[in-house]
């Protein structure tokens, strides 16, 4: 019998996102023939091998469906502050906040990706 995840059956074969607006991802199937060598979530830092995963081939983009639908979800829009929507950034690095200019690995960090583009 085979068993399928209700967010696997519902991932559209091309996405577009607004932390990559310049080109939409494309959906790519798990393969075994794949080398050995695997790309990382621009989102999470894990191996896309492991599933479903949507790219860019052009910016060496990758992104797994889940944490594309959960960066969806964490945006922010307050255009008093900032002309742009801003949108959660999963830090690898620790980055410094634009207004308080500190750097706490506890608080979330939003950017801009329109005018990171620019």
């Amino acid at each position: 019998m085979r068993a399928y995840h209700k967010k696997c059956v519902e991932c559209p074969p091309e996405r577009k996102v607004p932390y990559h607006p310049k080109h939409p991802l494309q959906l790519h199937f798990p393969s075994p023939k794949r080398s050995s060598h695997y790309n990382k979530c621009n989102c999470c830092g894990e191996n896309t091998h492991e599933g479903l995963y949507y790219s860019c081939s052009i910016c060496d983009f990758y992104l797994h469906p889940v944490c594309a639908i959960s960066l969806n979800i964490l945006s922010i829009n307050y255009p008093k502050r900032h002309d742009h929507t801003l949108t959660y950034f999963p830090r690898i690095n620790s980055l410094t906040c634009d207004v308080c200019a500190l750097s706490d690995d506890k608080c979330f960090i939003y950017v801009c990706y329109i005018n990171a583009i620019s």
